[in-house]
C-alpha cells in the first residue's frame, strides 16, 4: 500500500485536500501480459457503425458484418466482430414473433 501512495503523491495527489479525490493520472496501470489487441477504435467503430446502420432494417449476423467490412478493406473474423459488439454492450436477440389475425379477429375488426 505504501508504494501505491507514494507513485500516487509523486503524480500530484493531496493527502492533505478534503475530500480526497483521487484521480486517473494519480495511478497507473501495471504492464499485462497476453497478446495485444490487433483491433484499433477505427476498426471497432467501424463495426459498431455497420450495427446501428441498419438497425431496424433486417438482421445481421456477426459474419455479415465481417463480410461487408472486408469489401471495406479490413479483414476481421466473425468471432472478433461478435466479441468487439459484446464488449460494446449489444447482446444477441432474436426477433419476437407474434401470430397472425385469424378470419374471426379480422371480422371482429370490420364491424
Amino acid at each position: 500500500v505504501q508504494i501505491f501512495y507514494s507513485r500516487a503523491i509523486e503524480a500530484g495527489f493531496e493527502p492533505n485536500v478534503l475530500p480526497l479525490k483521487i484521480l486517473p493520472e494519480h495511478v497507473q496501470d501495471a504492464p499485462r501480459f497476453g497478446r495485444p489487441s490487433k483491433q484499433t477504435d477505427k476498426v471497432k467503430e467501424q463495426i459498431i457503425q455497420q450495427v446501428r446502420r441498419d438497425r431496424y432494417g433486417r438482421e445481421k449476423s456477426c459474419a455479415d458484418v465481417a463480410g461487408a467490412l472486408s469489401l471495406q478493406g479490413v479483414n476481421i473474423s466473425r468471432t472478433t466482430v461478435w466479441r468487439v459488439l459484446r464488449e460494446a454492450g449489444y447482446r444477441k436477440t432474436k426477433p419476437t414473433r407474434k401470430p397472425g389475425l385469424t378470419q374471426e379477429m379480422r371480422s371482429a375488426r370490420l364491424k
